[in-house]
């Protein structure tokens, strides 16, 4: 994006009058990469640290600067500046820029950002109407839809860091190579792996269930089982997991909080959360939800409820992860 954008360049002269002692060269692009110029002659244009030093002789010269960008071995952008005289005066001629050259005294030209050329001409430079932060701002969406690892993690905004970055650690899958499924609800048994994983608490020890609904071949058995064994889940009724049954957000934030205790990362905050309907959390999951909202890990609803007993989805899910890792 910097190699192609030449807003980063709109400081370069082409032209450079003969009271001009210095000039400054962008050594940092928009978007961050790193640009270093060579100069094709360092006695009239000498460059150190991005800042370019004149020296004007008794006749104009022209001297090519050359920006890498990414490094002495990137993309390159290069320069035709004219250098005027000592004692010239910044008049007339014709000009040149962007790698095109220019005859006698040009003109000063100062770039300017475009896509591509509408074949008009100013001091003999092809320019497009456009504006610079329309450039950055469309380079920019194109940047983040080229970080989505789903294609509809778009819908839900609000979640979209979280989903991307748990899913390039793996933590988390899509339903299929290119959906995420953000708003399908999420069952005990992939919250659990979500969760394991996440805290990298996983373990394949166990070769037996404590569970008569989870058998040691189900995909979720050694997630389930280390979960057990680690104090941070129970069962529905005895000796009952129910892994197929939808999450609630009272029993995710329960299993999280176990999780991070387990880990060394427990929270501090007791007592009644402030949701407008703190009075329907059940009192296991009390404490767990006060913890959680007070160190900003989980919002409420937008009416300010917590919808205790509502099914979670998997945008949900993820979000409170992500906050909490």
């Amino acid at each position: 994006l910097d190699a192609a954008s030449s807003v980063n360049f709109a400081a370069v002269s082409t032209y450079v009058p003969a009271s001009t002692a210095s000039f400054v060269l962008p050594t940092t692009g928009a978007f961050g990469s790193t640009i270093a110029w060579i100069s094709s002659d360092p006695d009239t244009v000498k460059i150190q640290n991005g800042v370019a030093t004149v020296t004007h002789y008794s006749v104009a010269k022209n001297v090519t600067l050359t920006a890498y960008i990414g490094g002495t071995d990137g993309k390159q952008k290069t320069f035709e500046v004219a250098v005027a005289a000592s004692g010239t005066s910044t008049s007339s001629g014709g000009g040149g820029g962007g790698g095109g050259g220019g005859g006698g005294v040009p003109t000063v030209v100062t770039p300017k950002a475009s896509i591509a050329s509408t074949g008009t001409t100013e001091g003999g430079v092809k320019t497009e109407v456009v504006q610079t932060t329309d450039v950055i701002e469309e380079l920019q969406k194109q940047a983040i839809i080229a970080a989505d690892q789903f294609a509809d993690v778009a819908s839900v905004d609000w979640a979209r860091d979280a989903i991307n970055a748990l899913a390039k650690a793996g933590v988390v899958n899509g339903k299929t190579d290119t959906e995420f499924k953000p708003n399908d609800t999420v069952t005990r048994a992939e919250f659990a792996k979500i969760l394991m994983g996440a805290f990298g608490l996983a373990s394949n020890a166990y070769n037996t269930s404590s569970f008569k609904d989870i058998s040691t071949n189900d995909w979720c058995f050694e997630y389930v089982e280390a979960a057990y064994n680690l104090g941070i889940i129970n069962g529905v009724d005895d000796g009952v997991f129910s892994p197929n049954s939808q999450i609630t957000r009272q029993d995710m934030a329960v299993m999280v909080v176990r999780a991070a205790e387990v880990s060394g990362k427990a929270l501090s905050g007791e007592g009644d959360p402030a949701f407008t309907d703190a009075s329907a959390i059940s009192s296991y999951a009390k404490d767990a939800v006060a913890k959680l909202a007070a160190a900003g890990i989980i919002n409420g609803m937008d009416d300010g409820s917590f919808a205790p007993k509502a099914t979670a989805t998997r945008a949900q899910a993820a979000k409170i992860l992500y906050n909490f890792l």
